[in-house]
């Protein structure tokens, strides 16, 4: 039975009083207590909620290093998880508007390019860790991943397909900040692998960089100082106006210049995808598609490509 909540009369900026969260059981999940919450309560239940409260230290797991989480998205504790709930609210939406029942019983979501798993455990909102899978390349990701406790079966895959995960065993995947930064026969390869993950009338939805990420590293090069994280980006799209030109011709846009990774610059850099380019290479797998531009979503600086699998 859903535990119902009301927020405090006393503390409006920060956590809610909740009933139910002095008498939950071992038993109780996350999902139980916060579905169908305000964002700003589920924010608290993810920052300082979970330090102030016993229940919720129980529930949710550790939180890594907070330089370890900024090496993923630059970002840590409050900030992180306030863009990963505009991100986790978005991907949620773009799937019940290609039809997906989020609320049929056994639904079952990975979250592809987990890192340390600030989304994963950003949809225990809406979704029981049991029926959440977190997959990456990274060794490091996924063993701080159990250090924490994630309470999701964890998945170690390659940097290209093919992968272990099983046809047809996912209703929704998501993947944040990860095909914006493959390469176009990286990017098809793993659209490709995901829909044959995908159950029948499942969504994949991912971000990829918008087109003013382009003016952006221009921006960054102009700087006094280039700090140590950003020299890929500045070292991308050199000729802002030739490549806002390709963009507009919907052209797969690419660059892999000075990335900075172990992984080759063919493969990792920076990729800004136009819709032109997503409605007519996905439509080999998909039947719907849709496309929104970070500028139209106003929730954070990529765009979102969402997808539906036919069935």
């Amino acid at each position: 039975m859903k535990i119902p909540f009301i927020h405090s009369q006393s503390r409006t900026d920060a956590g809610p009083g909740r009933v139910g969260l002095d008498t939950a059981s071992d038993s109780t999940t996350l999902r139980e207590l916060f579905r169908g919450c305000p964002d700003a309560e589920w924010l608290w239940a993810l920052t300082d909620g979970r330090a102030e409260h016993p229940c919720l230290r129980r529930l949710f797991p550790a939180l890594p290093e907070e330089q370890f989480q900024k090496q993923f998205t630059g970002r840590s504790n409050r900030d992180t998880f306030t863009q990963a709930i505009d991100a986790t609210n978005l991907f949620l939406g773009e799937a019940r508007a290609l039809g997906l029942d989020l609320d049929r019983p056994g639904l079952e979501v990975l979250d592809f390019g987990c890192g340390w798993g600030r989304i994963t455990q950003t949809l225990f909102r809406d979704f029981d860790p049991a029926r959440i899978t977190g997959c990456d390349v990274a060794d490091q990701a996924l063993a701080i991943c159990r250090e924490t406790r994630l309470g999701c079966e964890l998945i170690k895959i390659p940097y290209l397909p093919p992968t272990e995960l099983s046809e047809a065993s996912a209703d929704l995947i998501v993947a944040y900040s990860v095909f914006s930064h493959l390469s176009e026969d990286a990017h098809m390869a793993w659209v490709e692998e995901l829909a044959r993950v995908l159950r029948p009338g499942g969504v994949l939805v991912v971000t990829t960089r918008c087109r003013a990420f382009i003016d952006y590293t221009e921006s960054v090069r102009r700087q006094p100082e280039i700090p140590p994280h950003a020299l890929g980006t500045a070292a991308s799209f050199r000729d802002p106006e030739a490549w806002k030109q390709r963009y507009d011709r919907g052209e797969f846009c690419f660059d892999g210049a000075n990335n900075g990774q172990h992984w080759p610059d063919d493969y990792y850099g920076e990729a800004v995808v136009p819709e032109g380019f997503a409605s007519a290479k996905w439509s080999r797998f998909f039947t719907q598609i849709r496309f929104t531009p970070a500028e139209k979503h106003g929730k954070f600086d990529q765009s979102v490509i969402a997808a539906r699998k036919s069935g």
